[in-house]
């Protein structure tokens, strides 16, 4: 009953970061040295995996369900909007800013990246902005579907003056 209960919701939280992710699949001892090279660590390390992102909480949202809970959780930066993204505010929009939204799912979040600057919103924002006012904006969500992402879009994106949305969607 209870006990029950609880402990599916401790299993949840432990999934937020990395660390807990991977004791929450019951990675094989074997595939632990190779993850730990992935991030520069050593064996015995494995503690500095609980300071990277990997699945954030949720907070309830209209039509789309879910939307990852404001705040920090690890590495990662959530705004209000319940975007990862350090920017607290998009609107008004800025005369000459080019904006793009990134929905999606792991990938497109960020889970197991080093840094909210390391993930494919940011770079790609590092990769286009020389010499242009260009924001990317990281919208995704953990185990988002198109379904949830095209809702995002309609209900939410549409609002916030998009010059393009790039839906990075996939298993």
């Amino acid at each position: 009953g209870s006990y029950r209960f609880a402990r599916m919701i401790e299993d949840e939280r432990r999934t937020e970061t990395l660390l807990g992710g991977l004791k929450h699949v019951r990675t094989p001892a074997e595939d632990l040295p190779g993850i730990l090279a992935i991030y520069g660590l050593k064996p015995g390390e494995e503690r500095k995996l609980a300071d990277i992102a990997w699945v954030p909480p949720p907070a309830p949202a209209p039509f789309v369900g879910a939307m990852a809970k404001p705040g920090r959780v690890a590495n990662a930066t959530i705004n209000d909007f319940g975007f990862r993204d350090r920017r607290t505010a998009y609107l008004p929009k800025p005369p000459g800013l080019y904006r793009v939204f990134v929905t999606g799912g792991s990938t497109a979040f960020g889970s197991g990246a080093e840094s909210d600057d390391a993930t494919l919103a940011a770079e790609l924002e590092k990769a286009l902005s020389p010499g242009r006012r260009i924001e990317v904006v990281n919208t995704a969500l953990p185990a988002w579907a198109t379904t949830q992402e095209r809702l995002l879009i309609e209900q939410r994106l549409a609002a916030l003056a998009p010059d393009r949305i790039v839906m990075l969607s996939g298993f």
